[in-house]
């Protein structure tokens, strides 16, 4: 893909609302002109560790040695020393007090003021979620948004639910809040296992386009480091449409750096820094974004959702008991909603119980048939991950599904363990309200794989929303695959792939799978639930 292509592609992304930008060390430095506060230019890493030495001096808490050998890791601009320093230098600051720490963080990073506002009134012009690396509140003082540090999980999903569109997400967090603040390798640690930051940034690199901004380092910061290696096996099988924006001269050495990140593709926004904001205004749609807000769902004139949802409740709502025992036709009618208990479940993303615990005689006939993948692991692997899974306090399932930070979600379990179950209820919940809200209520649709992979195999249906419209085990047939198309792509919604490990071969269950990715990729709006 060429630079031009990528930029349209941008373009395109920015004009739906499916960007977060990705406000970098650079854009804090270009907006307060590299403002220094008691001669050091905090904006920068280095600038504000420098600084936090000078002051542990003043405190009487570094020594002449200690001061020497912290300041030679600091002037190396390497990253593994940068965090060494800024250890020690926080843990100094905080064992004198923690209001020490805060003052510190108050009188460096908070005190910085924007002097050069074009770059940052590019930024916020741009639809779409707006995030930064920085501690600063320089964004915020520009355009009077609130600052949501990564700490506050319910604040993030608000967010990300369009509910506060006036925000600006801190990854590594916010001066004021000295707990969130991602400076020292402990904090590091802190924010890269935490589980909710984790599932957000896997969100944000499968579900929309990440345009990282003034972001030289990206790829060597501890706290992606993991989600770069994530995304390289997550999606390295979808086109690449992440960008890292750079001068024109720093193209080929950027390019170099994401080698070990090739879902990430740097883009050229001029030959000088002055470039910049001009470069985002070009980006911006002159109409603003097409994405509705919280507020304005689009509802077509001839989606007859009353019928859908009477439909829903007539199909499943009532527990076909008589499946069991055919003497059961007569006995009053329970209904699932009513009985249904819910489950708890762990995420087992690097452990999948049911097929390490195969006997390795069923694993190596099984891959080499084509039916398992990847490599045999040693025993002392796979009980490591079997252990991580396990320390691993479950989750009620609900709670998981209803989590809008996982929009993407495979649902593992044993035959009778209640997926098909769960899924039906999750779509009867729905179909229940006397008046969903369409913003807050996604609207659920269920599709059964078993049956389309069938009608699939026959040639008797060429997608998942030819199948919706008129597929002959379908309960209800959507009015046009046109008009839904567009529903999907407008309106909040949850599709519910219901049985992928009913579709027994092997080579249409791969083509179905694949099918689900492009569906998922091609209303990247949409949450998907796959079991």
């Amino acid at each position: 893909m060429n630079q031009q292509t990528l930029i349209e592609k941008l373009q395109e992304d920015i004009a739906q609302g499916r960007v977060v930008i990705v406000a970098g060390t650079g854009v804090s430095i270009a907006a307060s002109g590299n403002q220094l506060i008691e001669n050091h230019p905090v904006a920068s890493w280095p600038g504000l560790l420098q600084h936090g030495l000078e002051y542990c001096r003043s405190l009487g808490l570094a020594d002449e040695e200690d001061a020497e050998l912290l300041g030679n890791q600091i002037k190396s601009k390497k990253t593994n020393f940068l965090i060494s320093a800024a250890e020690d230098i926080s843990q100094r600051l905080q064992a004198h007090s923690a209001g020490t720490y805060r003052g510190w963080l108050r009188d460096t990073v908070g005190k910085l003021v924007p002097k050069h506002r074009e770059i940052l009134d590019a930024l916020t012009a741009l639809p779409g979620v707006l995030a930064t690396l920085n501690y600063d509140g320089l964004i915020e003082q520009a355009s009077n948004r609130k600052p949501v540090a990564w700490l506050r999980e319910d604040k993030v999903q608000e967010v990300l639910r369009r509910e506060i569109t006036d925000a600006v997400l801190h990854i590594h967090g916010w001066f004021d809040e000295p707990e969130s603040v991602v400076l020292s390798l402990n904090s590091y640690a802190k924010v890269a296992g935490h589980a909710h930051t984790k599932a957000v940034l896997q969100l944000f690199t499968i579900d929309r386009t990440l345009l990282f901004v003034g972001c030289g380092g990206t790829v060597k910061d501890p706290n992606f480091s993991q989600l770069v290696g994530w995304a390289k096996e997550a999606i390295h099988d979808v086109p690449p449409r992440h960008v890292v924006l750079c001068r024109e001269e720093e193209l080929e050495a950027v390019r170099e750096d994401l080698m070990s990140a090739p879902w990430l593709r740097p883009a050229a926004y001029g030959a000088d820094y002055k470039d910049l904001a001009p470069f985002l205004g070009s980006l911006a749609p002159p109409g603003g974004a097409t994405v509705p807000g919280p507020a304005s769902a689009v509802v077509g004139p001839s989606f007859d959702l009353d019928s859908y949802q009477k439909a829903m409740r007539k199909s499943y709502s009532r527990l076909k008991l008589e499946e069991l025992d055919p003497t059961t036709h007569d006995i009053r009618a329970l209904t699932l909603t009513g009985m249904f208990i819910a489950q708890s479940a762990r995420e087992c993303a690097e452990f999948v119980p049911r097929v390490f615990e195969l006997p390795k005689e069923l694993q190596r006939r099984l891959r080499k048939a084509g039916e398992l993948e990847g490599a045999e692991l040693d025993q002392e692997t796979v009980t490591q991950h079997r252990r991580a899974y396990l320390d691993q306090p479950p989750r009620p399932v609900l709670e998981v599904v209803k989590d809008p930070a996982l929009s993407r979600l495979v649902i593992l379990g044993d035959p009778g363990s209640g997926k098909s179950t769960l899924l039906q209820y999750l779509l009867l919940q729905w179909a229940e309200k006397a008046t969903p809200n369409l913003q807050q209520d996604p609207l659920p649709l269920l599709i059964e794989l078993r049956e389309y992979a069938r009608l699939r195999h026959q040639g008797n249906t060429a997608g998942f929303l030819e199948y919706l419209q008129r597929g002959a085990s379908v309960r209800w047939h959507f009015d046009q695959e046109a008009q839904l198309d567009s529903w999907l792509k407008a309106n909040p919604c949850v599709v519910l792939f219901d049985g992928l490990d009913e579709v027994f071969d092997p080579t249409l269950r791969k083509e179905v799978a694949t099918a689900i990715h492009r569906f998922a990729d091609g209303y990247p709006t949409a949450r998907v639930v796959v079991t």
